[in-house]
């Protein structure tokens, strides 16, 4: 079913309330939900009703409210899916659901269903952005969205289409940890350390679980001292629980710094890290720098092997106009705007980016496994 929209009184006109039900308790197992597998294969997470609380709990009061409507384009088996339905539940919201994201029919099924906020991931929001612009974006009913990550031209998104956005740092395994509401805050960051239920513990580490220093970038790893408010693991996989639960933490697997005023940064995936003649390379960083090209709809960074060992960088591109675009033209673009070691060697241009169907995260994987092609552009050749 592409898209439903549904109210209580429409599912419950001829239900009777069941009596004499037992749970389910905050401790009760939710559901089993897989991760994306951006980086590998994907994992099944085991999640108590306690933890798909938290994964929504921290959106603001007036996100929505009571009748109001929620907009979610998230698939029923993906965290998001799940935690904007809790969300609904809890506040008494509406529910407007379609399986697959449109960009193309995203505007439309807000204004048909009088939405007044939704839910998005940032591939979503680029794809919103890069829709050519018309003389009515303004013209809708959303007063907010909240998603993650925010996307360069954030400000400029909030003007064009008459909204305010909140933003939040969250996986399947933890909920959401990081978050910023409508106020203010710089477009890179994922917000700050939450002070509400579950009252996460953060840290940013090394490789021996030490904290780093303020402004160094470490693996995030936290624990809360509520009950059953995160992953009991994954599913028949002990190695794995056993790996992300060491030291009595779970460790996200996430790079992160913190400057001196509480704000979180990702950095990047630690196994997404590119390693190129001494220097560690953020990918998160080299695509925010390409993302900003006026001919670029979006983009993803890789390390590639080198001639002797360690990484070269290589981007792949979705691009507006191919007639127009210049690998040439836009490394010649970067090199002003980003740090020496960091400048692409590989440039490869695709009609679209391999995607995981339930978050639209690009699946780097596929991208180191097909590699340098015939059709990949080399600064060095």
């Amino acid at each position: 079913m592409p898209f439903a929209l549904s109210t209580q009184q429409e599912f419950l006109a001829d239900l009777r309330p069941a009596e004499g039900l037992e749970g389910p308790e905050y401790r009760d197992i939710t559901a089993i939900i897989y991760t994306s597998g951006t980086t590998g294969p994907s994992k099944g997470v085991i999640t108590p009703w306690a933890a798909m609380l938290n994964m929504w709990s921290w959106a603001p009061a007036e996100t929505f409210g009571v009748g109001e409507g929620l907009y979610g384009a998230f698939p029923s088996f993906h965290v998001s899916g799940k935690s904007v339905f809790n969300g609904v539940v809890v506040r008494g919201g509406k529910l407007v659901y379609r399986e697959k994201f449109s960009a193309t029919q995203f505007w439309d099924d807000v204004r048909r269903t009088n939405c007044v906020s939704a839910g998005l991931v940032g591939p979503m929001t680029a794809l919103l952005w890069a829709q050519p612009a018309r003389d009515d974006d303004a013209d809708n009913p959303l007063r907010n969205v909240l998603l993650g990550p925010m996307i360069p031209e954030m400000e400029a998104f909030e003007k064009r289409f008459d909204l305010r956005v909140g933003t939040c740092y969250g996986m399947t395994e933890i909920g959401a940890s990081f978050c910023v509401g409508f106020e203010s805050k710089p477009w890179q960051t994922c917000g700050k350390e939450r002070t509400d239920y579950p009252w996460h513990e953060v840290r940013l580490v090394d490789d021996n679980d030490e904290e780093v220093p303020m402004g160094e970038v470490g693996e995030l790893m936290l624990r809360t001292p509520e009950p059953w408010a995160l992953n009991v693991g994954y599913y028949k996989m002990p190695e794995k629980t056993a790996e992300a639960w060491r030291n009595g933490w779970f460790h996200t697997g996430d790079a992160f710094r913190r400057d001196a005023d509480g704000w979180y940064y990702f950095v990047d995936r630690m196994k997404d890290s590119i390693r190129r003649r001494g220097e560690n390379i953020s990918s998160f960083e080299v695509e925010n720098f390409v993302i900003e090209h006026p001919l670029v709809a979006d983009c993803a960074a890789i390390g590639v092997p080198a001639q002797f060992g360690e990484d070269e960088v290589m981007i792949a591109c979705v691009v507006t106009d191919p007639e127009k675009f210049s690998a040439r033209k836009l490394i010649e673009w970067l090199e002003p705007r980003m740090p020496k070691f960091m400048l692409p060697r590989y440039v490869d241009v695709m009609d679209d980016l391999p995607r995981n169907q339930t978050s639209m995260r690009v699946l780097k994987f596929e991208l180191r496994t097909r590699g340098v092609t015939d059709t990949t552009w080399d600064r060095d050749a």
